[in-house]
């Protein structure tokens, strides 16, 4: 069950936390699945898409960032999750917007000096992946030590 903060918004309680770490396990595993085999795809059946030889060279250059975006997103989307769970919309929507502003002004800059393609654009996913699961690691493990009760 949820314990309360003295705020009133809901944090977790034990068999919570129980539950947050089976679901974050859960997760990680099905994106190391994805992981692998999205990276199949373009590695070994970029066939499938193109008979281009330059675009499948070309999508074997994203192969990195592309699995390790798809390895953090399922964790990403769980601890997401366990955020909107413990009441945490407020918080959530503030960091959508702090992101979005971020990410695409980032990449406008990128843009703009000459940097575009797909390996901007993946490796652009990838570091957003990571900012998101540190974001929701943090919410989640700073929800874990704040003042919680369990009544």
């Amino acid at each position: 069950a949820l314990g309360r903060r003295r705020g009133g918004a809901a944090a977790p309680g034990e068999a919570a936390r129980r539950l947050i770490l089976k679901m974050v396990r859960l997760s990680s595993g099905w994106g190391l699945v994805n992981a692998f085999a999205a990276s199949a795809l373009p590695l070994f059946f970029g066939g499938l898409f193109t008979t281009d030889a330059a675009v499948k060279a070309s999508l074997r250059t994203v192969v990195v960032p592309l699995a390790v975006s798809l390895l953090l997103h399922c964790t990403s989307l769980t601890l997401e999750g366990v955020v909107l769970a413990c009441r945490g919309g407020g918080w959530l929507a503030k960091v959508y917007w702090v992101n979005s502003a971020v990410f695409a002004g980032g990449l406008w800059v990128i843009c703009s000096r000459g940097g575009s393609g797909l390996s901007v654009a993946w490796m652009s996913l990838m570091i957003f992946q990571f900012v998101r699961l540190g974001q929701f690691s943090f919410r989640v493990w700073w929800d874990r030590w704040r003042g919680v009760s369990s009544g």
